[in-house]
Parts: structure tokens; sequence; C-alpha cells
């Protein structure tokens, strides 16, 4: 009996020592401070797998795959300020006018009329105008012809000065060198131009809005029959329309 005894107590003693190792390899899965449970998760790093688009597959020994391909095409934003009005004196009497704040005595004066280039880029500038007389002016082709023998010729002649300037407060256009285009009106009504297709003046370059040479100026110039014998009124009269048309040109490459 006692051998029996002593072969159930070990057999119980083992039970609780294989118990009591359980409980010691669980102990680290209670919480220290409430009683829940902690669970710790394994850290991993993400990946980020490319997305793709599978080859079409098939029996045969070659797979076909397409991609499609689109296109930007940057554009510059033309931005040209232009003068909506200007003004032509008539002074055959040759009176005292104010020009530029001073005393002038010109017989034919106009202010320049100015235009600025604040695109993005160059810009060619074509121009057409247009010259109405009213009253009994006549229009001649050139200085020579102004003063005439024929005392009664309200004789006028008239042209249009136009080309870069520096800046859009004084400046005059130039109408003596490369970039100066100079139109001569003859007739009344008809439509003088630069820069057009079938025109012989080329078109005015303009540099870019934040380069030198942006600014241009129109200017008309003349002389009017200061020896004729009729009588000036106020119904010979000047008036004039100015259409300008500006189109993108690419900048210079850069060096």
């Amino acid at each position: 009996m006692k051998g029996l005894t002593d072969m159930k107590f070990k057999k119980l003693a083992s039970v609780f020592v294989a118990g009591a190792l359980a409980l010691s390899m669980m102990a680290p899965a209670f919480a220290l401070g409430g009683g829940g449970t902690t669970t710790t998760t394994p850290t991993t790093t993400p990946t980020t797998t490319p997305t793709t688009t599978p080859a079409a597959s098939g029996d045969s020994s070659e797979t076909t795959a397409s991609v499609a391909v689109t296109s930007t095409t940057n554009v510059p934003t033309l931005n040209v300020a232009v003068a909506t009005t200007g003004a032509i004196a008539i002074n055959p009497y040759r009176l005292t006018i104010e020009i530029n704040g001073e005393d002038a005595q010109n017989v034919l004066y106009s202010a320049p009329i100015y235009a600025v280039n604040e695109s993005n880029c160059k810009v060619e500038v074509a121009l057409s105008a247009t010259v109405t007389i009213g009253g009994d002016i006549v229009l001649v082709g050139s200085a020579e012809e102004v003063q005439t023998e024929e005392k009664d010729a309200k004789n006028v002649y008239l042209t249009l000065v136009t080309s870069p300037v520096e800046d859009n407060e004084s400046a005059e256009p130039a109408d003596d060198d490369d970039d100066s285009r100079v139109l001569t009106f003859e007739e009344s009504g008809t439509a003088y131009s630069f820069g057009g297709e079938d025109d012989e003046l080329e078109a005015i370059i303009l540099e870019a809005g934040d380069e030198e040479a942006n600014y241009f100026a129109m200017q008309f110039v003349g002389d009017a029959n200061t020896n004729t014998s009729d009588v000036w009124t106020t119904a010979d009269t000047l008036s004039a329309s100015i259409v300008l048309t500006f189109a993108p040109l690419a900048l210079d490459e850069e060096a």
C-alpha cells in the first residue's frame, strides 16, 4: 500500500509541477496593472506594389501590350495695354498752343499714343490705319506739296510714325531707324498698313513684358498749308481709326 501511495503521490506532484510550469509560461500574457491582457503585434515595414496591367496572354509565343500617351501644349498669355483715344491739332494760323507743358506754334501736332506689351512672350505688332477728312482738306503725299501757289488749297501732309520706345510717358517714336514704320496718308478713307501678309513694311517686334523695349508709340506727324486764302474753319478736320493686331512670338533661347 505504501508503494502504491508513494506512486500516486509522485504522479500528483508531477501534475502540480507541470501545472506550475504552464502557469509560469502563461504569466507574461496578463497585464500587470488592470487585470486585462495585452497583445504584442510584430512590426512590419509596408511595401508598395507598382500598379501594372498584365499583357495579353494566349497560346502563342508572343504577347502584346498598349500604352496610352497624352501631351500638354504650353501657350503664352497675351496681355497688351493700348491707349484707346488720341487727338490731332491742326493749327494753320500758328496760334500758341501748349505741348508737353510748353507753348508751341506747331502747324500740326498729335501727342504720342502708347502701347505696352505685358505678355510673357514677345509679340509681333501689325497695324492698319484709316484717315477721314472733313471740310475742304486735301491730303497730299509729301511735305513739298503742302505749300502751293494755289491759295485756296487746304493741303495737309499726314503720316503715322510708329516705333518701339523706352517709356510710355514722354518718348516720341523715331522715324529714321530700322524699327520705325511710317505710313503716309494720301487718300481719305483708305486703309494704310504694315505687318500684314501683303504689306511692304514688316511688323514691329516687342520684347516680353519683363524685358526692355516692350513699349511702342504711335504719333501723327505732318504739315498744313498756312498760305491759303481760303479761310480754315472748325469744319476742316481729320479723324483716324487705328487697328492693332498682336501675335505671340517665341522667346530667344538662353545661351
